[in-house]
């Protein structure tokens, strides 16, 4: 239902702008417009990358919850995610899901930020042992 409702909103607010931009060209080349720049924008906008196989039900569990919080959330349930871990030693799993999220959101500085933490812990342990 949400997505509908996103893709009422995308389609409005497309319709608004270029009809705003196209107000003396006729009818035709406005649908045409609307049509192509819908679809232009909904092929590359619905691509995700696919979950790698390895990945085991821990990992799948934390990628949906990632996707499903909106930005703000996300980059608090990263790190999140990456204390618990450090607590409880799971430390291969959650550099394996931050990983992923570099890869899928090269932009995304929380996830390198807490990688490159995570690599540093990792060699402060091993010069300690």
């Amino acid at each position: 239902m949400k997505r509908l409702v996103l893709i009422f909103i995308w389609f409005i607010g497309i319709t608004i702008v270029i009809k705003l931009v196209l107000h003396n060209q006729p009818l035709g080349y406005f649908w045409l417009v609307v049509i192509g720049l819908s679809v232009f924008f909904g092929f590359y906008g619905g691509q995700e990358k696919k979950i790698p196989e390895d990945f085991n039900h821990q990992l799948r569990l934390w990628l949906d919850k990632y996707r499903d919080y909106p930005y703000y959330h996300r980059q608090q349930f990263l790190s999140d995610v990456v204390k618990r871990a450090l607590k409880i030693g799971q430390v291969n799993h959650v550099e394996k899901f931050l990983n992923y999220i570099v890869e899928t959101e090269p932009d995304n500085e929380t996830a390198q930020s807490l990688l490159i933490a995570l690599w540093g812990t990792e060699v402060i342990n091993n010069k300690s042992a």
